[in-house]
């Protein structure tokens, strides 16, 4: 079995040689044990990852330095912005990508004694994530005083209780070993993953998967070189805050978000969205703009309409009840939602909208309502509805504003299918760019949606 033991750095230069070499000189397990050693008193299962997040006093160049010397070190030079959270993930995907079976995570500042790694994998036998524990029996705490020992304890009170997790009493500890089989069912490209209470929505994650967790003891050294990273209010602010988001980010999204539902039962799927007053609200608020739209600057002659993302084909019946379309065709990717469709005077194909089945010139009215930020190539799908749009043809489009969105995201977690967001000026240059003519851009409801409409 091989491991990778993942270390996020931040100025770590005065720990990171030691710490190193320490992982790398464990003497090898019996034969009797598992997994299997090295010869010559070096363990040859076990790498290191160094995941540098930019240090400015080189921590980045002392670990390339060791490299050289020790080729069972590798290291990620991060450039993104500062997140010890981010850096985590890059170090589980390493860890997937490059086939480990255990990973293994410590902090850089030698709080966490290497030498407790066999014991780690040791129990990785029977569990599926072990945790090195500061508050079970057998650990111990050195150089701490009694006022941070107790805020710790009572931290860790407050998330098993909010979190209902039960049998893990150091729900924020750093050292962890995984089976490589828990990250692979862990979504770690989700956009809440940043941030240092990283380690407790990936505890929290585990424990909703049903993965089998066990406490092993350790002995916790405060840091002797070095700056603390995790002192400040800051940090406490954000931990707290996240075991809120995390025991009512359900409520909070089904509230803010048209929840996104992979039912097949069509009335299943109408009960869920009809239950939320304001999901209610702000679809019939973006019917009314589109609406008002069409009226406005297209004659009332029967016309052909084409709704991307159309779901179960409600806003394209209640525009056909009102405009009496000649054609009303919407296009849905999700199975599912195409079920939910009632009304048999419209029809909703399969499809996506960056590649539309249809020939150019087709329609007079394209709708794009709440469909954008869901996207990777939101001008991909502005092209194709301009080849499919007539002359003179409008495209309606409403997207969800990004300063909402970031309001959102700090009540709640950001909805995973937001992949990105477009303000108006954003909006504008990428109808101008596709060829088509600006005849209005607004913004409406309280809760920040943005309207542009295009004429080809």
């Amino acid at each position: 079995m091989n491991t990778l033991v993942v270390i996020p750095t931040y100025n770590e230069k005065e720990n990171i040689k030691n710490l190193v070499e320490k992982i790398l000189n464990l003497p090898p397990p019996s034969p009797y044990s598992s997994p299997p050693g090295g010869e010559g008193g070096v363990r040859e299962d076990i790498d290191v990852l160094i995941v540098d997040d930019n240090s400015p006093d080189g921590t980045g160049e002392t670990a390339e330095q060791l490299a050289k010397k020790y080729p069972q070190l590798k290291i990620i030079h991060r450039k993104d912005k500062r997140s010890e959270g981010l850096s985590r993930r890059d170090g589980y995907h390493y860890a997937l990508t490059h086939n480990y079976d255990y990973i293994i995570e410590m902090d850089a500042d030698l709080s966490h004694n290497p030498e407790e790694i066999p014991n780690f994998l040791e129990a990785m036998g029977k569990w599926d994530v072990v945790i090195g524990s500061r508050f079970i029996n057998g650990s111990k705490q050195v150089g701490r005083g009694i006022f941070r020992r107790l805020g710790s304890r009572l931290a860790n009170f407050y998330i098993r209780k909010m979190l209902k997790i039960k049998n893990v009493y150091d729900c924020a500890s750093g050292y962890r070993c995984y089976r490589r089989e828990v990250l692979e069912k862990i979504d770690l490209d989700d956009v809440s993953f940043t941030g240092p209470a990283s380690l407790i929505k990936m505890l929290f994650k585990c424990y909703k998967l049903g993965f089998k967790i066990k406490e092993i003891p350790i002995t916790y050294q405060e840091r002797r070189f070095g700056k603390s990273k995790k002192k400040s209010l800051g940090f406490i602010i954000e931990a707290l805050w996240t075991v809120f988001k995390l025991r009512f980010a359900k409520t909070l999204n089904e509230f803010l978000f048209e929840k996104k539902v992979v039912v097949l039962d069509p009335e299943v799927y109408l009960r869920r969205r009809e239950r939320n007053f304001l999901t209610r609200y702000r679809f019939r608020k973006r019917v009314k703009e589109v609406l008002n739209a069409i009226k406005k600057y297209k004659n009332m002659q029967r016309i052909k309409l084409l709704d991307i993302g159309a779901a179960d084909g409600t806003m394209l019946s209640i525009l056909n009840s009102k405009l009496n379309l000649e054609r009303a065709i919407g296009i849905e990717p999700s199975l599912e939602l195409r079920c939910a469709k009632k009304d048999n005077k419209i029809e909703i194909l399969g499809g996506e909208g960056e590649n539309l089945p249809f020939k150019e010139n087709e329609f007079d009215v394209v709708i794009l309502a709440s469909v954008i930020e869901h996207v990777r190539e939101g001008d991909r799908l502005v092209t194709e509805s301009y080849r499919v749009l007539k002359k003179s043809g409008l495209l309606i489009m409403t997207a969800v504003d990004p300063f909402f969105d970031k309001i959102a995201t700090f009540l709640t977690f950001k909805p995973k299918d937001h992949i990105q967001t477009y303000n108006l000026e954003k909006l504008k240059k990428l109808f101008i760019n596709t060829g088509f003519q600006i005849k209005l851009t607004e913004k409406f409801g309280p809760l920040f949606y943005e309207l542009i409409v295009g004429e080809k």
